[in-house]
């Protein structure tokens, strides 16, 4: 056939088309090409909230996508048509990563994270947990996939229809006017909607993209970021809300009082050895006289030409603090251990499978009702919190904030200030969070790890927690006094099977047999290596006649969320509810924990000189307590006006657990900021109004405990009140 024919044929079958199927194909494609940004906005939105499964909240992430979309569509139609295909291919490929990332860190840590973040974490994961990442990703590979299907689809149309980009003027101003109408609706009524307070004066970025969308989160934390959050910025600067007693009858309220210590007697002491015990039976009371310090804060006020410190000074002046009591000075002169123990869980707390832990956590303070927040930050903010006393809310970042910063009440360096022989240790990587930047300033005169010297007391990097504590035991022994650290690294995911869990597998299957699922079989397993640890630990104390002189405090860094359904860890179920025994449905349930301390002191008879009575604490406590709680124990002048948890043996003080999401907790309200609800802990039902007052003071509390924490942090603000740390 001639090229003539074949384009007389061409234009035949051109010109034989319906003009209405024609006129329809047009119709739907152009409307498509208005459409299709906030469609592709709203469909990975859409996955993000699928995926999550908890909590969904549709209208305001989608209707936040739709706005944002036709915005956006709008003034990319105002683009020539290449730079048109360009810039829309690039944005819908980035924000496909973005959404990826953060379903997959959603996914493993049952939270999402801000991108500074995820980007200062990056090189860690990369260099110790690549085998995780990958596993991650492999597992999303559906997931990846769907998120980038619209890129595929959007090369694949403008391939096939050639669209034009050159529609009217006031088509695309049509376009652009409606989206940002839309747009600003929905902002207006997040701002003064049941949600406004995530929007504003409780936001986080989790809570945020929880409650709004990815695309809100990451713009609200970029611009608090670069501008700061004017509704966080401010106190609320009223009567002290402490110790507030809630409008609850006073049979309700004395089930949550904190009990008398009881009296420690064999149960086969007779009558006569019961009295006698009796008549020594230690008083647990509170002292008239406050832990505060003499500082001048009226001049301070005064004086001060930063805004920001003027209101902290005004802030903590304000409040009254905590009193000294029986316990106060109790452990004076002893030595310390801190350790923050990877992973652990109030259920690995066992008396068949780790008895050393078990022993502990019973027979010295008995913290019944602990917690230790996720912070969203994993293992280091826990250890921050723990070490600082400090509420962590910069992620990984807060503690790294504070290597130049005067830290002056961490326990480490209020004992190096008293001369205590000091050291940390990790048998992890000693640059892993940049330890190795940050950990002398907590009060410790060197830090050793793998890769900082721990291989000259082993031998071999990364040894486990029994071969880690009996190794460096001897190089502080004989130093009394001392002050020493561990992060411990034997509890840390991936929970498989290994050398390590053959060695204690058949005592949990002896015990528990098909009680639990086999990974977290494998679980317990690792957390039965720290309980190895501590005993060796205390028989090696006792062997050096100083296990009476000294004091052991530990808290784990978080949940074990290695255990959690996630494809990062190789999960393909939730162990968690497994080991809990319950599905969790917030913070309150995920992060109940374990807190320990203890000194063989605590198991003399009472009768024997140096005895330390054993004591239950009952209200809620969390790890930011230990801080105050110890100074207080050991003797330390402090003021714990400048602290935001509580010394737990004040009986005057009301238990408070602050979660930094602005989430909190007493003996008697939950309140969880994601949902903006209170739930009364009693009954799990929702407060009444007459909680209303109760519920007020407590927020307001809450609020400034975190606003003073970043402050502390950002502001470096023991600095300011105390001059350069003289121990770094």
């Amino acid at each position: 056939m001639s090229s003539a024919n074949k384009s007389r044929k061409k234009h035949t079958s051109k010109k034989s088309a319906d003009p209405r199927v024609i006129k329809l194909k047009h119709f739907i494609r152009y409307r498509l090409q208005l459409l299709s940004m906030p469609l592709i906005l709203i469909y990975y939105e859409l996955i993000l909230i699928l995926v999550r499964g908890s909590n969904p909240s549709f209208l305001y992430p989608l209707a936040f996508a739709a706005g944002i979309g036709t915005v956006l569509g709008a003034l990319l139609l105002c683009l020539p048509r290449r730079a048109y295909l360009l810039t829309k291919g690039f944005i819908t490929g980035i924000l496909a990563l973005v959404f990826i990332t953060e379903c997959l860190i959603r996914s493993s840590f049952q939270q999402y994270m801000p991108w500074n973040v995820i980007i200062n974490g990056v090189s860690g994961v990369a260099q110790h947990y690549a085998s995780q990442a990958i596993s991650a990703i492999v597992f999303g590979l559906p997931l990846i996939l769907l998120y980038f299907l619209p890129l595929v689809l959007f090369i694949l149309t403008y391939k096939k229809w050639r669209l034009k980009t050159s529609h009217s003027k006031l088509k695309k101003l049509i376009l652009g006017s409606a989206g940002l109408l839309l747009y600003l609706i929905v902002w207006i009524t997040a701002m003064i909607g049941p949600s406004n307070s995530l929007y504003r004066e409780s936001y986080t970025f989790n809570n945020a993209t929880q409650r709004f969308g990815l695309l809100t989160g990451i713009r609200l934390d970029l611009y608090y970021t670069l501008f700061g959050n004017k509704y966080q910025s401010d106190f609320t600067l009223s009567n002290e809300t402490a110790g507030t007693i809630p409008p609850v009858d006073k049979a309700a309220a004395a089930e949550h009082e904190i009990p008398e210590i009881p009296v420690i007697a064999e149960e086969d002491d007779d009558a006569s050895e019961t009295e006698e015990a009796a008549e020594t039976a230690f008083t647990w009371e509170s002292y008239d006289e406050l832990n505060v310090m003499d500082i001048d804060f009226d001049t301070l006020i005064n004086s001060s030409e930063d805004d920001v410190i003027q209101q902290m000074h005004q802030y903590v002046s304000s409040l009254s603090g905590t009193h000294k009591n029986s316990y106060t000075g109790a452990f004076a002169g002893k030595n310390l251990i801190m350790i923050t123990a990877e992973a652990l869980s109030d259920c690995a707390v066992d008396e068949n499978l780790t008895p050393t832990l078990y022993r502990m956590a019973n027979n010295g303070f008995r913290f019944e009702d602990f917690y230790q927040p996720s912070w969203g930050g994993s293992t280091s903010t826990g250890e921050f919190s723990f070490v600082t006393g400090i509420i962590p809310l910069y992620g990984e970042e807060t503690i790294l904030e504070t290597q130049n910063n005067n830290l002056y009440f961490t326990p480490g360096n209020a004992l190096q200030r008293q001369k205590y022989f000091s050291r940390a240790y990790h048998n992890g990587n000693n640059t892993f969070y940049s330890r190795h930047l940050t950990h002398q300033n907590l009060g410790y005169s060197e830090y050793i790890a793998s890769g900082q010297g721990l291989e000259d007391l082993v031998g071999y990097s990364y040894p486990t927690d029994s071969v880690l504590f009996d190794s460096t035991l001897n190089t502080y022994k004989d130093h009394s006094p001392f002050s020493i650290y561990y992060m411990t690294l034997s509890g840390h995911s991936n929970y498989v099977p290994n050398a390590l869990t053959e060695s204690y597998l058949d005592i949990v299957n002896q015990y528990y047999g098909d009680r639990y699922l086999d990974t977290t079989k494998y679980y317990l397993c690792y957390q039965m290596e720290l309980d190895r640890a501590l005993n060796l630990m205390i028989a090696r104390l006792e062997e050096a006649g100083i296990a009476d002189d000294t004091v052991i405090a530990i808290v784990p860094d978080h949940y074990p969320y290695g255990l959690e359904n996630s494809a990062t860890f190789g999960n393909d179920q939730d162990y968690l509810a497994d080991l809990y025994g319950y599905v969790y449905n917030n913070w309150w349930e995920l992060d109940h924990s374990v807190g320990i301390i203890w000194s063989k002191c605590m198991e003399k008879d009472p009768s024997e000189e140096g005895y330390v009575a054993q004591a239950v604490i009952s209200s809620v406590s969390y790890s930011i307590d230990m801080v105050p709680t110890l100074l207080n124990l050991f003797g330390i002048e402090y003021d714990s006006r400048l602290l935001p948890g509580r010394d737990v043996l004040d009986p005057a003080t009301e238990g408070f657990v602050v979660w930094e999401n602005h989430s909190w907790l007493t003996d008697y309200i939950y309140h969880d900021s994601s949902q903006n609800i209170n739930l009364l802990t009693d009954t799990g039902a929702a407060a009444g109004p007459e909680w209303d007052e109760y519920i007020a003071q407590k927020q307001a509390e809450a609020n400034n405990k975190i606003i003073y924490s970043g402050r502390v942090v950002t502001k470096n603000y023991f600095g300011v009140l105390f001059g350069e740390d003289e121990n770094f």
